[in-house]
């Protein structure tokens, strides 16, 4: 009596984890009508476990329509139940890897912003170090000027240096009317070289600036990665024994490849097979033992 009681908990047990898996993913199955679809589960779910019980125990006293069809029911129901727990098993994986899934294209996304700063600080070391390069012109365009602004007040002082006197006329003055006339040559001169000092200063400034704003994005965007690579590696971890199951078919050589989602079919086809079916034969087990 006692196995007889146990075979029943057990039958019991098991149809009832089976019921709510298939209810549930039945539910997922049609998620507009959920609470519909919960009552028409539960309720086949019992009338399920109650015919094959009653067959069991009536078989040889029913017409054979009735329990041909009692039976092809207990069958399909069976199915059902299975398909459901298929349904609600597969979901739990999907969302594992949906949850994967995103989380790889948001640290992707990020690689692919870090990479569009570090390409702009390329960019602008080619500026500063072309400045760089320009340097030696611009050099010898400022030696050029400022020899010519040497030779420029070479002619002025050839007359200031003499002084001026009786014999030796107004020379400070004919100095003065030199340097007069070499105005507009000096302030050409001038704004020259001050345009050149300018643009060379202010490429390298605009360069450097920008490096810097880029190297403060990527500090930022790295420590935005960072925890999205820290989930990643947990939802791998999860996921890993379902990769070393589906590296047992390459290994026997059933496959060429890793495929986790075969895997989890396979995993989940395997358990439908001795779910439902194992509750109603063990409630008839049960039966037969009273």
């Amino acid at each position: 009596m006692f196995i007889a009681i146990l075979t029943l908990l057990s039958a019991l047990s098991i149809s009832g984890v089976a019921a709510y898996y298939s209810i549930i993913g039945l539910a997922t199955i049609f998620p507009g009508a959920f609470w519909p679809v919960v009552i028409m589960g539960s309720v086949l779910e019992a009338g399920k476990l109650v015919c094959a019980s009653w067959l069991y125990r009536n078989w040889k006293r029913t017409n054979i329509l009735l329990r041909s069809y009692l039976f092809f029911a207990v069958i399909v129901l069976i199915m059902v139940t299975s398909m459901g727990i298929f349904g609600f098993l597969s979901k739990a994986h999907l969302q594992n890897e949906f949850a994967d899934g995103s989380v790889q294209q948001k640290i992707e996304l990020i690689n692919s912003q870090i990479t569009t700063e570090e390409n702009k600080i390329k960019r602008q070391q080619e500026i500063i170090n072309r400045a760089f390069g320009d340097n030696t012109s611009t050099t010898v365009r400022l030696n050029q000027l400022n020899e010519r602004l040497r030779q420029l007040d070479k002619e002025v002082e050839a007359y200031t240096s003499q002084g001026s006197g009786f014999l030796k006329g107004d020379n400070v003055k004919k100095g003065l009317q030199v340097k007069e006339s070499q105005k507009v040559e000096r302030e050409q001169i001038q704004n020259e070289i001050r345009s050149l000092t300018n643009k060379s200063t202010a490429s390298t400034q605009s360069a450097e600036d920008q490096i810097a704003r880029s190297q403060q994005k990527i500090n930022d965007l790295i420590t935005q990665r960072d925890p999205l690579v820290s989930e990643k590696l947990k939802l791998e971890a999860e996921i890993g024994p379902i990769k070393y199951i589906a590296a047992l078919a390459v290994d026997f050589g059933w496959s060429d490849k890793v495929d986790a989602n075969s895997a989890v079919r396979w995993v989940i086809i395997v358990l439908i097979f001795v779910f439902d079916p194992l509750a109603v034969l063990m409630l008839v087990a049960a039966n037969q033992s009273f």
